[in-house]
């Protein structure tokens, strides 16, 4: 599948050119900043290329918008436009662009442009996932759990009446699953757990593996006795299938503890206390006989 390129530019002709020259490429174009953020979430660009000078708006100011805005940040933006003053540069790359190119242009200067910001981009991508994924489960990792769940405290507040909850899960006598089967049979059962908690939650919740054996799900718009639902159905399915490894069946259980905004009584230092409050009752759970689930 070739690569996307949303292209807006309000001359037909520069648009017109632009798709035939780049034909191994999926060009879809817009002449206006309007009709650009119409189609924006449905072409899911690899790169905008964006005329600086548009009917009804500043390229550069839609440039910031893009960039500032967390979902669509990713998307590396080429300028193309006459205006080649030094001062017009700076502001370009200052508002979040990639690179610039020159009108009239290189169709070759453009195209190794184009590759240009795709490849830097996916090297910053990889990167990110290096830090941001961990090395064994593919679950993000804690730090990147912390960051999350911020930008949700942060739009909550300024939402009335939004909810999210946390599941913090821990295995249950994970040592002796070590101990009687090795260590990479614990390693295999650490991403299997991840394998199968992707599957059961929805795509904008978000799975962390938070330490050792230890994993907490952010569940958006969700109550703890919602999350509770999912985790129940996960436990039940895993009393259900015994992990696999090395032909040998290994029975896998964790008790998990689940709290919500709700249970959060003061703004300050709410992501301390919606994990505390989750890991005292993981620990309420544990205490109780293990693969439990517990939100009171």
């Amino acid at each position: 599948m070739s690569e996307k390129i949303l292209l807006v530019d309000d001359s037909e002709d520069t648009r017109v050119m632009i798709e035939r020259k780049l034909d191994d490429y999926e060009v879809v174009s817009v002449k206006s900043g309007r009709e650009m953020r119409e189609v924006l979430d449905k072409v899911n660009p690899s790169l905008i290329l964006l005329d600086v000078v548009i009917p009804d708006g500043d390229g550069f100011e839609i440039a910031r918008e893009i960039t500032s805005t967390e979902k669509y940040a990713h998307i590396p933006i080429v300028f193309i436009t006459a205006k080649t003053e030094g001062r017009d540069v700076e502001i370009g790359f200052n508002s979040g662009g990639f690179d610039y190119v020159k009108k009239p242009f290189d169709m070759v200067e453009l195209r190794a442009r184009i590759k240009s910001a795709m490849r830097k981009k996916q090297l910053e991508q990889d990167l990110k996932s290096l830090t941001y994924t961990d090395y064994l489960t593919g679950a993000y990792t804690r730090r990147y759990f912390i960051d999350a769940l911020l930008k949700e405290l942060e739009k909550k507040k300024r939402s009335e009446g939004s909810i999210f909850s946390v599941a913090l899960s821990d295995i249950d006598f994970f040592k002796k699953i070590n101990d009687t089967y090795g260590h990479l049979a614990g390693d295999y059962v650490l991403t299997e757990l991840v394998r199968i908690m992707k599957k059961s939650i929805r795509p904008y919740d978000l799975l962390a593996r938070y330490g050792g054996e230890e994993f907490i799900i952010m569940f958006t718009d969700c109550t703890k006795e919602n999350a509770a639902e999912v985790m129940q159905r996960i436990v039940d399915f895993m009393g259900r299938e015994p992990i696999v490894y090395d032909e040998k069946s290994i029975q896998v259980t964790f008790s998990t503890g689940i709290s919500d905004l709700n249970d959060v009584r003061s703004e300050e230092r709410m992501v301390e206390s919606i994990i505390r409050i989750a890991d005292q009752r993981l620990y309420a759970a544990k205490q109780k006989g293990r693969r439990r689930i517990e939100i009171q």
